[in-house]
């Protein structure tokens, strides 16, 4: 009789475990499905503040660019007038 009732209990507890195995793959399905996979880290702040270049410092800028430009531009010609015509001063 004892070895009877073991053998209940085993088949008892197996089915159990089998249905405690299922419901927890069951479980870690739902829990996937409802994690999201993209999480929202920071939310923008609208309006968004414009970063622009202020009317006076980018004339100041253009400026100097340009002007930087006009001069290697005649030097360049000064240089290739001389270099062209074979006066060079060594």
């Amino acid at each position: 009789m004892p070895r009877i009732k073991q053998e209940r209990d085993a088949q008892l507890y197996s089915m159990v475990y089998a249905e405690v195995l299922k419901n927890l793959e069951t479980l870690k399905l739902d829990m996937a499905r409802e994690t999201p996979i993209l999480q929202m880290i920071d939310t923008p702040i609208y309006p968004l503040k414009k970063e622009s270049l202020g009317k006076a410092k980018a004339i100041a800028i253009g400026g100097i660019l340009g002007g930087f430009l006009i001069v290697s531009y005649l030097l360049g010609g000064v240089y290739l007038k001389e270099l062209l015509s074979g006066n060079n001063r060594k």
